[in-house]
């Protein structure tokens, strides 16, 4: 016969394993209807305490939630061993207890409102690989097994009413115990479930989990330990440490605490004297108290996202203006080229008409250096911007301080010689660390700077020129640099708005200083400009390596 296999739930977001295990189980092979099978008599196995007689009745069903991960993760494939698994169940452990017809009744109307409640939430388009996003997502999935929970401890009483194995007395408190069992152990376990299956890393804070679980282990011990009339009071106590879970570490980190809470209650319970019904109680607040939890835990991470995804439209915001900058910066330079272009041509026509004219040679040549005064200026804006566009993408990574200067100050030397007699002075700090910088573009903001600072020395005309070049720790996560010289300072008009093309130079392109900027910023640093100083005075930071 041929192998058939039903399509799983989207499994985006798995982790590899996850999605292994849940394509291997949601095909109807021998193997894995018996792998479901085992887990599910272990679990109901470990799970038959406190008994409502001897019947499968208790308030802790962990077996019903992995029944309900497999059917919203396998699909409709799985319903046949959802079905049988109870069966097994009851004649491996209960084999003397629990008649098959009776049984049979049962799984089959456990089995089948289950199966219509997972699977009515897989045609919603619900997503369970995932952790709930938003509050909604936990109401839906609450108030389908909630529903389903119901009708089966209402159909499940009345069965064993009908085969003389509960009084009609006692159906109202059986319910309740199954129902209670049959939610809480959804609400456990369907979330872990996930949460393990998850290809987020939610084990980032294990030891910080460890610590808090060990904290609530504690607390939940002490709260046992208080006399009997009070226990219940004081199991309060737990919602301090669980909203504390969901407020530090998230939803994830409450799943697993949650879970790590319900084992514990058991264990303790099983060596304890307390009655069925207190321990019924208690399971009915670790109920409140996961749902309250779960509320928590979502709505932080809710926020989370929130952050996350207003800082990235804030970076896409910042891309999108430095972009439109540049396109600015591209009009403008246009513009530049056009005109010297244009004047060039003229002057060319010119030299052509007093040649033919046979004007003085002195005029002439006058005319031809213009002209190529002009192709100069033109050239001298294209090489600016393939310094702009020379620089690609930024790769960024740990550099030396010390041979970042050490770079462009070898660059720099030919400018400094033909500039003398301005001096150039290094000063870094002793153990300044590496930074986090792409090497080729943080030289190109100190070689645009020192540039400035040159060229302003110059038309300055002052003797004595110097430039300081300075770096030092700014604070824990960022180094500072300077650029410094003693020239006639910046105006304060082009700290105000740094804008392409605009220049303190007589002859500048004012093409250095946004670019420049444009490079810190992308490097996560500060770009700022002191008009205060007695002379040129730039500075900026980048973040150091860690």
């Amino acid at each position: 016969m041929p192998h058939v296999t039903t399509q799983p739930a989207d499994l985006t977001g798995l982790a590899p394993w996850g999605e292994r295990a849940i394509v291997w189980l949601s095909n109807l092979r021998f193997g894995s209807i018996v792998a479901y099978t085992a887990l599910y008599v272990f679990l109901d196995w470990i799970s038959f305490v406190y008994p409502f007689g001897r019947l499968n009745i208790t308030p802790w069903n962990p077996q019903i939630g992995f029944a309900f991960v497999m059917l919203l993760l396998g699909g409709s494939r799985l319903v046949p061993a959802v079905l049988v698994a109870p069966v097994l169940a009851d004649l491996i452990t209960r084999p003397e207890d629990m008649p098959v017809p009776v049984s049979v009744t049962v799984s089959l109307i456990s089995g089948s409102l289950y199966a219509l409640a997972s699977l009515t939430l897989r045609n919603m388009s619900f997503r369970p690989e995932l952790p709930p996003q938003r509050v909604r997502d936990l109401a839906v999935l609450l108030a389908a097994a909630g529903a389903a929970a119901t009708l089966v401890a209402l159909f499940t009483v009345l069965a064993y009413v009908a085969f003389g194995l509960v009084l009609p007395e006692a159906a109202l408190k059986a319910g309740a115990r199954l129902w209670v069992g049959d939610m809480i152990g959804i609400v456990i376990c369907v979330p872990l479930g996930f949460t393990l299956l998850q290809r987020e890393r939610w084990h980032v804070h294990s030891l910080e989990l460890v610590i808090n679980g060990a904290l609530l282990v504690a607390v939940l011990a002490a709260v046992l330990a208080i006399s009997r009339q009070h226990q219940l009071s004081y199991f309060y106590v737990l919602f301090v440490p669980v909203v504390f879970i969901a407020v530090r570490l998230g939803y994830e980190a409450v799943v697993i605490s949650l879970a790590t809470i319900q084992v514990a209650i058991i264990a303790i319970c099983r060596f304890s004297s307390m009655t069925a019904v207190e321990v019924t109680t208690l399971q009915g607040l670790l109920l409140v108290l996961a749902v309250t939890g779960m509320t928590a835990g979502i709505l932080v991470s809710e926020q989370r996202r929130a952050e996350r995804a207003l800082r990235q439209q804030q970076d896409v915001q910042a891309r999108l203006q430095q972009f439109g900058s540049l396109g600015e910066l591209t009009s403008l330079i246009a513009h530049e080229i056009n005109q010297p272009l244009a004047a060039a041509g003229t002057y060319t026509r010119m030299i052509v008409e007093a040649r033919a004219s046979a004007l003085p040679e002195a005029k002439i040549d006058e005319l031809a250096q213009k002209a190529a005064q002009q192709v100069e200026r033109a050239g001298e804006v294209l090489r600016r911007l393939r310094d702009l566009v020379r620089l690609g993408r930024s790769q960024q990574e740990s550099v030396a301080v010390q041979q970042i200067l050490r770079e462009a100050v070898g660059l720099i030397e030919q400018d400094l010689d033909q500039a003398r007699p301005i001096a150039l002075r290094l000063d870094v700090a002793e153990g300044v660390p590496p930074v986090l910088a792409d090497r080729i573009q943080i030289e190109q903001v100190l070689l645009n700077l020192v540039r400035n600072a040159i060229e302003a020395l110059v038309e300055s005309g002052r003797d004595g020129g110097l430039i300081t070049v300075s770096a030092r720790k700014a604070d824990e996560d960022f180094i500072a640099f300077s650029v410094e010289d003693n020239g006639p300072g910046i105006p304060a008009l082009q700290q105000e708005t740094l804008r392409p093309l605009q220049s303190r130079k007589p002859h500048g392109l004012g093409i250095g200083l946004a670019l420049s900027r444009t490079i810190v910023e992308l490097h996560r640093g500060t770009f700022t400009i002191d008009t205060r100083a007695s002379g040129g005075l730039v500075r900026f930071t980048l973040p150091i390596a860690s």
